[in-house]
């Protein structure tokens, strides 16, 4: 380490902090660019991929709605949830889940309206409500902010007394005037036979962890005011609905009022007018919701911190490489034609990975402002120990970029600069490939969702619970950092011993 420390401060003529400078200045800017780009961008693709999913009116305007062919509308579900460690549906172990993931899902999988179809997306409250005024979305279902830390919260607090009686959870359906044409007949549907049931299938998994939970966190029922069948038998019904009506576009007459629900056609006294307005795709609609309030955002801070920690070594490499004398475009680590300062390469190599280690924890810190939301709704949320959360994700997130960093210098030092930049496109490739977008663009996902971790850091569930789910990611990076690290020095001493005593120096 004193050779390290000694060849920076030589190259950066006593200002070894120099060298630091301008690696760190780039990682941050790209960090703050991408971020700025990708969130926004992200999710509007999301938005579109959801409105594209909705039909377009028939070029036959005369042409009738078939019971053959019932018509299908797009539901937007608002979602602001945190996943959180409770006891398991199923087992005696513990499970780490959201409510409203489960309410969404049952959304989707389960009971169907047989007079129309539904394509439920997931979004944010915000994200759903827009849709629905917009004309994209029939109607949006939206789900009570942090509801699952709430509900373990309020069972928690039932249990030792601190409640009366145990509150409920209001579930707001937003109908526009599609959803409210004909007597309300898609909203009364929808209500009666979809969300209802979804009602119904997550009240009881809140009563199954009402059943388990008590007042005291070893899990003793002894000191608590309640039983846990008496907390149980209070959140059987945990849930209220009402609907919020909203303006929106147009409404067309989909169903006739026969008894059988044979489709009505379109009124031929204004169809262009008409069929113009059914479930219209909004190009160009933008919600008005903060970018970090967007499913979306997780996943940008994971490729934006990737693509920060790509530029960081890239630059550090640039930048050492240059106040060495060596020409900045290497392949293989051999001498180079041009004059060069006397250092050894595995020294310049220790420089690199020690401003890449500097940045990595800069780059960690922005990323645990971003993912926690210091000072927004999200971080205000979490629940407690806030601090904890933070530090959570800055670990996380600043291990995770070191490691990458290594990579591509130890890459870039034993390969040269070209075989470093493709290092390092490729590590974007797989980190874009596993931050949630895929998800997000409802692509084929894989296990590892980057994102998805994020998120369970800011819950802050039990240590063993996100071991199981951090670990296996964290050590495979490790494996790959340690096989590059290694290769690295290796290679760089090999060269030293035959070559860095023999350079020239003019």
């Amino acid at each position: 380490m004193r050779s390290v420390l000694v060849s920076a401060n030589a190259l950066g003529s006593g200002r070894p902090l120099r060298l630091l400078l301008w690696p760190l200045l780039a990682a941050v800017a790209v960090f703050i660019l991408a971020l700025a780009v990708l969130a926004p961008a992200l999710a509007q693709l999301e938005r579109s991929i959801a409105a594209s999913s909705q039909p377009r009116p028939p070029a036959d305007v005369s042409a009738a709605v078939s019971v053959e062919s019932p018509p299908s509308f797009s539901v937007a579900v608002g979602v602001d949830d945190t996943v959180s460690e409770m006891p398991a549906l199923q087992s005696a172990m513990v499970d780490y889940l959201a409510f409203s993931d489960e309410y969404a899902k049952r959304l989707k999988e389960g009971a169907l309206v047989e007079e129309f179809g539904t394509e439920e997306r997931v979004l944010s409250p915000a994200g759903a409500r827009a849709q629905v005024e917009d004309g994209t979305s029939v109607l949006a279902v939206i789900l009570p902010a942090q509801l699952t830390p709430t509900v373990l919260a309020d069972i928690r607090d039932y249990s030792a007394g601190r409640l009366a009686e145990a509150p409920t959870y209001p579930i707001t359906i937003v109908a526009g005037p599609q959803a409210l044409n004909e007597d309300g007949f898609i909203v009364t549907k929808y209500e009666d036979e979809v969300v209802r049931q979804a009602n119904e299938f997550v009240a009881d998994q809140i009563r199954t962890v009402a059943g388990e939970l008590t007042c005291d966190p070893a899990g003793s029922s002894l000191n608590c005011a309640r039983s846990t069948d008496e907390t149980a038998r209070a959140f059987e019904r945990p849930f209220t609905t009402t609907v919020d009506e909203v303006s929106g576009p147009d409404p067309v007459d989909y169903f006739g009022p026969d008894a059988d629900g044979a489709a009505s056609v379109p009124s031929a006294g204004n169809p262009p007018a008409a069929t113009a307005q059914i479930n219209p795709v909004a190009e160009e609609a933008a919600s008005n919701e903060p970018a970090w309030a967007s499913s979306a955002w997780m996943p940008s801070v994971v490729i934006a911190s990737a693509l920060a920690g790509l530029t960081l070594a890239l630059t550090a490499s640039f930048v050492v490489n240059r106040a060495a004398g060596l020409s900045i475009v290497l392949v293989g680590p051999w001498r180079t034609m041009r004059a060069q300062r006397p250092f050894p390469r595995q020294a310049l190599l220790g420089i690199k990975l020690l401003i890449g280690a500097v940045g990595s924890v800069v780059l960690g810190v922005a990323a645990a402002i971003a993912a926690t939301g210091i000072g927004t709704f999200v971080f205000q949320h979490a629940g407690g120990h806030a601090e904890v959360r933070f530090v959570a994700v800055l670990v996380y997130s600043g291990v995770l970029s070191a490691m990458l960093v290594s990579i591509v210098l130890a890459i870039n030092d034993l390969a040269g600069t070209l075989f470093g930049v493709l290092a390092a496109v490729a590590a974007l490739i797989i980190v874009a490939a596993n931050s949630g977008l895929p998800r997000l663009l409802t692509l084929p996902v894989n296990d590892l969702d980057l994102g998805i971790q994020l998120e369970m850091l800011v819950s802050l569930g039990s240590p063993t619970t996100l071991l199981s789910n951090i670990a296996p990611t964290l050590l495979g990076f490790a494996v790959a950092t340690v096989v590059a690290a290694v290769a690295g020095v290796a290679g760089t001493h090999f060269y030293d011993r035959a070559h860095s005593t023999k350079v020239d120096v003019r």
